[in-house]
C-alpha cells in the first residue's frame, strides 16, 4: 500500500519536517516583529520628546520675544514726556501717554496670563515674581510722566524738566526689571530643556536591550535559514522538471503575445491616423466658421459705420456752430459743448476702426522709403500723444523701399501708437495720468529673415496678462471702458492684405511689444479674409 501511494520513507520524513519548520519560522517572525515594534515605539517616543522640545523652544522663544517687546512699549512711556518740550501740546501728549500705559499694561498682563496658563506653578513662580516687580516698577515712570505734563501745562518748565529727569531714572529701573523678567522667561525654557534631555537619556538605556534582542533574532534566523536550505535542495529536482515544462509553455505564450502585439500596433497606428484626420477636419470646419463669421461681421460693421457717419457729421457741424454762436455769451455751457465734441470725436474714432476692420477692397501699393515715411507719420501723430511720453526711434532700413498702401499702413502705425500710449497713461475728466514712471515708447525697424522687414512698437507699461494675451486677437475683445475690440483685428487684417503678420509678446510688469512683419517685395493683391 505504501509503494502504491508513492509515500516513500524520505517523503514521509520530509512531510514530518515541514510543520516544525513552520512553527520555528512563526516563532522567529513573532520575536522579530516584537523587537521591531519595540524599536519603533522607542523611536516614536524619542521623536515625540524631540518634537515636544522643539515646540517648547518655539513657544518659549515667542514668550521671550513677547517679554523683549515690553522694552519697546516701556520706551514709548517716555516719548510723551520728552515730546511735550518739542511740541508744546500737553493734552495731545497726555493722550499718547495714556495709550502707551494701557498698551504696556495689556502686554504685561498677556505675558503673565500666558505663563500662568501654560507653565507648572513651580517653574512659573520666579518669572511671575519678576513680572510683578515690572508691574510695580512701571507705576513711577507713568506717574512722573504725568507730573511732567501737568507742570509743563501749568507753565512750570523748570519743574517739568526736573520731573522728566526723575522720570528717566524711574524708566531706567523699569528697564532693569524688564531685563530680569526676560532672563526669568528664558529660564523656563532651560528648565523644560533639562527635563527633555533627562527623559531622552533614560530612553537610551533601552536601546541596548532592544539591540541585543534584534541580534539574537538575526542569529536564530540565520540558523533557521540553513535548515530551510537543506529542505529546499531536496525539492530542487522536482522544481527543475516543472521549470522545463514551464519554459516550453512560456515560449508558446511569447509567440502568441508577439502576434497579439503586432495586431495592437496596427490598431494603434490606425487610431492615430484617424485622430489626426478628425483633428484636421475639425480645424478646417473651425476655419470655415471663423471666416464666415468674420465676413458677416465685416459687412455688418461697414453698414453700421456708414449709416452712423453721416448723421454724426451733422451733429458735429451743429455743435461747431453752437460753439461759435454761444462763445463769450456767458451762458456757462462751454463744458457741455466740449463734452459733446469729445463724444463726437470718440464716436468718429470708433467708426474709423469699424471701417478699417471691414475694408476688403484691393490695396493700392506704392514703393516708399519706409524709414522716411515712418518718420513723417510719427511727427504727425506725436502731438496727439500725452506730452509726458518719450518716443525713441531706431530706424535701421537705410532707405530701403517697401511697397505699402499708405493710408492703411498709417492706420496700423496710429493704432499701435494709440495702444502703447493708452497702456502708459490714463485719461480721467480731461486729466492725463501716467501709469508708470518715465513712460517710454520705442519704435524700431530692421531687415528680417525671408526678405522682409519688421516694425516693432514697444512700451514699458504694465504689460498684458496671459489670459488677455490669448484673447487679444479676437474681434470685439477689449479691456478698455470705451474700446471696440477691433484695433488689433484691423491691424492683422491690413497686414494680411500686405502678405505680412503681427507678433505680440508681453510679460506682466515688463511692458509689451507689437512686431509687424512685411514683405519687401509686392505680393499678389489680396482681400481680407
Amino acid at each position: 500500500m505504501a509503494s502504491a501511494s508513492g509515500d516513500t520513507p524520505a517523503a514521509k520524513q520530509a512531510h514530518k519536517g515541514w510543520p516544525k519548520v513552520h512553527l520555528i519560522y512563526y516563532a522567529l517572525a513573532a520575536f522579530n516583529i516584537a523587537a521591531a515594534i519595540a524599536a519603533l515605539y522607542l523611536s516614536h517616543v524619542q521623536g515625540e520628546i524631540y518634537a515636544m522640545n522643539a515646540l517648547s523652544h518655539e513657544k518659549w522663544d515667542r514668550l521671550y520675544e513677547q517679554a523683549q517687546s515690553l522694552n519697546g512699549k516701556a520706551s514709548a512711556l517716555s516719548l510723551p514726556a520728552a515730546g511735550v518740550f518739542r511740541t508744546g501740546n500737553a493734552a495731545g501728549e497726555r493722550k499718547q501717554l495714556d495709550a502707551a500705559a494701557k498698551d504696556f499694561a495689556d502686554a504685561l498682563e498677556a505675558l503673565r496670563s500666558e505663563i500662568s496658563s501654560s507653565t507648572p506653578e513651580m517653574i512659573a513662580s520666579h518669572p511671575l515674581k519678576t513680572i510683578a516687580y515690572v508691574q510695580q516698577a512701571s507705576a513711577p515712570p507713568i506717574k512722573l510722566a504725568r507730573e511732567t505734563l501737568d507742570l509743563f501745562e501749568r507753565g512750570d518748565s523748570a519743574g517739568a524738566s526736573q520731573a522728566f529727569l526723575n522720570h528717566e531714572r524711574a524708566a531706567m529701573n523699569l528697564r532693569k526689571s524688564l531685563a530680569g523678567a526676560g532672563s526669568a522667561v528664558r529660564g523656563i525654557e532651560d528648565a523644560y530643556s533639562a527635563g527633555f534631555h533627562a527623559r531622552a537619556a533614560k530612553l537610551k538605556q533601552y536601546e541596548w536591550i532592544i539591540g541585543g534582542w534584534l541580534m539574537f533574532t538575526v542569529i536564530c534566523m540565520l540558523l533557521h535559514g540553513q535548515s530551510i536550505g537543506r529542505l529546499m535542495r531536496r525539492k530542487y529536482a522536482e522544481i527543475s522538471a516543472a521549470h522545463d515544462q514551464l519554459h516550453e509553455a512560456l515560449k508558446e505564450s511569447a509567440a502568441h503575445a508577439a502576434s497579439v502585439e503586432n495586431v495592437n500596433d496596427d490598431v494603434s497606428k490606425l487610431n492615430r491616423e484617424l485622430h489626426a484626420n478628425v483633428q484636421k477636419l475639425r480645424d478646417a470646419q473651425d476655419e470655415i466658421v471663423r471666416k464666415s463669421k468674420m465676413a458677416q461681421l465685416g459687412q455688418l460693421t461697414a453698414t453700421v459705420a456708414h449709416e452712423l457717419r453721416n448723421p454724426l457729421g451733422a451733429v458735429k457741424t451743429s455743435a461747431f456752430l453752437l460753439t461759435r454762436k454761444l462763445k463769450d455769451k456767458g451762458l456757462g455751457v462751454e463744458p457741455q459743448l466740449q463734452r459733446i465734441d469729445s463724444g463726437i470725436n470718440r464716436c468718429d474714432n470708433i467708426i474709423t476702426q469699424l471701417l478699417d476692420f471691414s475694408r476688403t477692397k484691393q490695396l493700392s501699393l506704392e514703393p516708399v522709403d519706409f524709414d522716411q515715411w515712418l518718420g513723417s507719420t510719427l511727427e504727425e501723430q506725436a502731438p496727439s500723444l500725452p506730452a509726458s511720453i518719450a518716443i525713441m526711434c531706431d530706424l535701421g532700413l537705410d532707405g530701403r523701399k517697401v511697397p505699402i498702401d499708405l493710408p492703411r499702413m498709417q492706420r496700423v502705425v496710429v493704432n499701435l501708437l494709440s495702444n502703447a500710449a493708452e497702456a502708459l497713461s490714463r485719461k480721467n475728466d480731461g486729466t492725463v495720468t501716467d501709469v508708470v514712471r518715465d513712460p517710454r515708447i520705442r519704435i524700431e525697424t530692421k531687415s528680417a529673415d525671408g526678405g522682409g522687414i519688421t516694425l516693432s512698437v514697444s512700451d514699458n507699461g504694465p504689460g498684458i496678462s496671459d489670459e488677455n494675451l490669448r484673447k487679444i486677437r479676437e474681434p470685439l475683445f477689449t479691456t478698455k471702458n470705451f474700446g471696440t475690440g477691433l484695433g488689433i483685428p484691423a491691424i492683422e487684417q491690413i497686414l494680411a492684405q500686405h502678405g505680412g503678420h503681427l507678433e505680440i509678446t508681453s510679460k506682466e510688469g515688463e511692458g509689451a511689444t507689437f512686431t509687424t512683419w512685411l514683405p519687401a517685395e509686392a505680393q499678389p493683391l489680396r482681400r481680407a479674409s
